[in-house]
């Protein structure tokens, strides 16, 4: 009973975002305590509260859990000095799962056709199609969205800015993905190798833009954040 009035997200202390609770038991944070991953991850949460609020209230209303993690995205290859290569900064991972036969083809949303309307096709004397094209609003009850997990690179925990400012970009994804789930996981199915980015991918555009936001407001947000804490000194 120690975390009584924190209410309606008691199994995750009022913050979906940052706790994870993953048996109902046990209040976890997704970095390990006390450690400075931990630390930054609450800083540019504060951070990106500011910068981009209605990504934060969003995502922060949401009855899904959006946990975020800090570790090593790349092979050790990329942490040696002097590597100029790629390098995988964040990874928002989502997951979908559908339902009534819905699918992706030649790149339209279908679904499956009803018994009867395969049967009126028998009878119509013509081809009996068991898929027809779908618009997005028809297959919104069809397809169920699940982030599992944000993970942010452990070597960006030293520089608070691109850390926040990553953190923003694959949070700009989750949101995108809550907010407009078959779209996205209609682009998940024509992404390929992307990562969210493929050209025209509304869902990259938004985590941009978020990202964009986080950068442009960074160093207001952040003398915002230090005058409030001096002022509750």
């Amino acid at each position: 009973e120690r975390y009584y009035d924190i209410s309606p997200y008691a199994y995750v202390a009022n913050n979906p975002i940052i706790f994870v609770d993953p048996d109902g038991n046990v209040l976890e944070n997704a970095a390990t305590p006390g450690s400075t991953a931990h630390k930054q991850v609450e800083y540019s949460l504060k951070i990106i509260k500011k910068t981009n609020p209605e990504i934060y209230k969003s995502l922060q209303e949401s009855p899904k859990v959006f946990a975020i993690s800090v570790r090593k995205l790349n092979s050790d290859e990329v942490y040696k000095d002097g590597y100029s290569g790629t390098k995988q900064n964040g990874i928002c991972r989502a997951n979908y799962t559908t339902s009534g036969g819905v699918q992706v083809k030649d790149g339209k949303l279908q679904q499956r056709t009803t018994f009867e309307e395969q049967e009126a096709q028998r009878e119509a004397g013509g081809k009996v199609d068991y898929f027809k094209e779908a618009s997005v609003s028809e297959l919104s009850d069809l397809v169920e969205y699940t982030n599992e997990g944000i993970e942010i690179d452990v070597s960006l925990v030293s520089d608070k800015k691109e850390f926040t400012a990553i953190l923003a970009h694959e949070l700009g994804h989750a949101n995108f993905e809550l907010l407009n789930t078959v779209l996205a996981y209609l682009w998940s199915e024509l992404d390929g190798d992307k990562q969210g980015h493929a050209d025209g991918n509304p869902d990259g555009e938004a985590a941009n833009a978020a990202e964009d936001e986080a950068r442009k407001n960074y160093k207001k947000a952040k003398k915002e954040l230090k005058d409030e804490e001096k002022n509750n000194k």
